[in-house]
């Protein structure tokens, strides 16, 4: 909350109302100034973006000057940033505006944990000028919405949420207004290769070449067999549902 005597001026006002849409409008500049995370030596700093996390939002930023919604599949290593990325993504759209409805589901409840606490951190220590009023905080979800009763009806706040669950809990996509979602798809799901010709993603062999995270071409090394719970995602205009895992993220009218 910013301190009345910074807003007892119209000059003032207006200064800060210019700042927060520059927030807003600038999300890579924003993450790189406001959001720290924990480093693999166990310290605190701020978020830059790496080579992956770069390419992603330049996809992501690319769809929306289009104005189209936002579809990315991406084969995902392990520990080159992207759920980083993505979470200071969501966290930025759920601070920023108002009624915005956020989920990722992870595969066990370490990961989930482990995901949800990077959304905890970049709360916690950002300027507290920047912090939208929280009513909620758990190990699994924060509600941005003003915690006092009384004045929630004139100043509700952002009314925003990001929760996080582990895959398997069918409750969890019965949610009509989810925004922000991170999901896995289903072996039914056409992709196209990187010579250019669509094949159906059950049919993909280890040895297969797949377009990476980064751009480049590389062989498929793992296919994993476990089995988890599958969401039917419906699209305007499409003749048949996506089916995905909780896990995949989807861009609509209203965001993530």
């Amino acid at each position: 909350m910013i301190p009345p005597e910074l807003l007892d001026t119209p000059e003032k006002r207006k200064a800060w109302y210019d700042f927060f849409k520059n927030v807003e409008k600038h999300r890579r500049w924003a993450i790189r100034k406001f959001y720290k995370i924990r480093t693999k030596d166990q310290k605190l700093a701020l978020l830059t973006l790496n080579e992956a996390q770069r390419r992603f939002y330049g996809m992501v930023e690319k769809q929306e000057r289009e104005r189209r919604p936002v579809r990315i599949i991406a084969v995902k290593p392990r520990k080159v940033g992207l759920s980083t990325g993505i979470q200071a993504l969501f966290f930025h759209t759920a601070t920023n505006r108002k009624l915005q409805k956020g989920l990722t589901v992870a595969h066990d409840l370490e990961s989930t944990q482990e995901m949800f606490s990077m959304n905890d951190l970049f709360y916690t220590e950002m300027p507290a000028y920047m912090r939208p009023m929280k009513r909620y905080g758990s190990r699994d979800e924060l509600t941005f919405e003003n915690p006092d009763e009384e004045s929630r009806k004139v100043k509700p706040g952002l009314r925003s949420q990001l929760k996080i669950g582990t895959a398997g809990k069918v409750e969890l996509g019965r949610s009509k207004d989810i925004h922000l979602l991170h999901m896995c798809l289903s072996p039914d799901t056409w992709i196209v290769e990187p010579n250019g010709n669509p094949r159906r993603m059950g049919d993909m062999a280890v040895g297969d070449l797949v377009r990476t995270h980064t751009g480049t071409v590389a062989a498929i090394s793992f296919i994993s067999t476990k089995q988890k719970h599958a969401l039917s995602v419906k699209f305007f205009g499409a003749n048949k549902p996506l089916i995905a895992t909780p896990e995949h993220k989807v861009w609509t009218v209203d965001g993530w």
